[in-house]
């Protein structure tokens, strides 16, 4: 099986190289066989993310190889200079390619900073979320009733009693949480139909009916399940439009409308507010040890533990881009030349356990003297609570809070025999 593996990353590699050559045949020959070995490697990583990461890598000898259709690199240090700079965007999102006439237009994550209108308009937004929207937010989500809290805790622990799988409760918690947060105000309606737009029906759902598939899938896939889809996104704009957040509304670019900028928002809280936080929740319950020592009335200490439990497994793995020059670096563990335009993925998920930075990596250390100023689960390299940073999630302070109430609130929920954070232990992720 190693072998087999091997010869799929090198044939990419090869691919990734020739793509640009000056012979129509071999660079449409190469373009082809990484099409090809996108989608086998996106069956092959769906299945487990770690796994196909850590898998590969060790099978390469190198922590930057070839999948997925690009140059996966997950060198710390590489990742953290490719985060830093500029990044020219495409239309990737994680480890999936989608089609942009799916997406709003002026969709943030795919918005270049290399190109001076794009990242005029992404930084516009992304300043506007972080100062006019985050701190009301966060002013909203102080002062939530505390029994309003307290019954989010009491149906997560008592998940499953019912026979409710407890993903099921805790998706809804995070929807009711987050969008309660950005928008003001919510009724159950809207949280059925976010959870219906981004965790069920995978073709009718805001990232799988976004996904770019095979000419022949997309033939075969019921029309129906992009009329579904759009149906609901319609009805969350509507809704969007209509909330608190919204009443006083100013364009942060004059082309942008309510509507387009709730289509937006609608995008960023779904993707990363709803199935960003839900990713890092399940890290906490799974990662943090059950016989760890953990004082849940110290805000730092929750906040250490919550920040070691997603790097030892990121909410969000790549960070998507193209290289602005030819440019040589080491993969498969020799030097290679890669031209303008190659497809990267800064692998936050390898990077966080590079061992050159991390001692023993996969070990949970909740005290490591260099985890604030080497992690990078944010975009960001470091973490401070201040300051937004240029590709940074502006709307991140929102999913810490809520894992470190959460986690704080299950240390001292009663009447149970196990810890609190056995109580949502197995759940499954939902794999963004």
């Amino acid at each position: 099986m190693s072998c087999f593996t091997k010869s799929i990353c090198e044939i990419q590699l090869w691919a990734l190289q020739k793509q640009s050559s000056c012979c129509c045949l071999v660079c449409l020959f190469a373009k082809f066989l990484l099409s090809m070995l996108y989608y086998f490697d996106l069956i092959v990583y769906s299945s487990n993310p770690r796994e196909f990461l850590t898998s590969r890598a060790e099978t390469m000898g190198s922590s930057n190889y070839a999948s997925l259709g690009r140059l996966m690199i997950g060198d710390h240090k590489t990742v953290c200079d490719s985060i830093n700079a500029q990044q020219s965007r495409s239309h990737y999102l994680g480890r999936a390619k989608l089609n942009p006439s799916k997406l709003p237009e002026n969709f943030v994550l795919f918005l270049s900073d290399v190109i001076e209108s794009e990242s005029e308009i992404h930084q516009a937004i992304h300043t506007y979320i972080w100062e006019t929207i985050m701190p009301g937010v966060l002013k909203r989500v102080e002062k939530d009733d505390a029994a309003v809290f307290s019954e989010y805790v009491t149906m997560l622990a008592e998940a499953g009693k019912d026979g409710t799988p407890s993903s099921d409760i805790l998706q809804r918690l995070c929807i009711r949480y987050v969008f309660h947060a950005l928008l003001g105000s919510i009724d159950d309606s809207f949280v059925e139909l976010i959870h219906d737009l981004f965790f069920d029906d995978a073709l009718a759902s805001y990232v799988g009916g976004a996904m770019q598939l095979p000419f022949l899938c997309s033939c075969i896939i019921p029309c129906c399940y992009a009329s579904k889809r759009q149906t609901k996104i319609d009805e969350a704009v509507a809704y969007i439009v209509k909330s608190p957040t919204m009443e006083n509304y100013e364009a942060p670019i004059e082309s942008i409308t309510k509507e387009g900028f709730s289509e937006i928002f609608l995008a960023i809280s779904g993707i990363a507010g709803v199935l960003g936080t839900y990713n890092l929740l399940l890290n906490v319950f799974n990662e943090i040890p059950k016989d760890c020592d953990l004082d849940a009335t110290d805000s730092q200490e929750v906040l250490m533990f919550i920040l070691e439990a997603a790097r030892i497994r990121a909410p969000v793995n790549n960070v998507n881009f193209r290289l602005q020059e030819e440019r040589v670096i080491s993969a498969h563990g020799r030097e290679v030349t890669l031209g303008e335009g190659t497809l990267c993925a800064a692998c936050i998920g390898m990077a966080s356990q590079d061992s050159k930075v991390f001692e023993n990596p996969k070990e949970f250390n909740p005290k490591r003297e260099n985890l604030l100023s080497d992690l990078i689960n944010f975009n960001h390299v470091g973490f401070s609570p201040e300051g937004s940073g240029t590709r940074q999630c502006p709307g991140r302070n929102l999913p810490i809070k809520f894992a470190s109430d959460l986690l704080m609130e299950l240390q001292n929920y009663p009447d149970r025999e196990c810890t609190a954070l056995e109580i949502p232990r197995g759940i499954e992720g939902c794999n963004v």
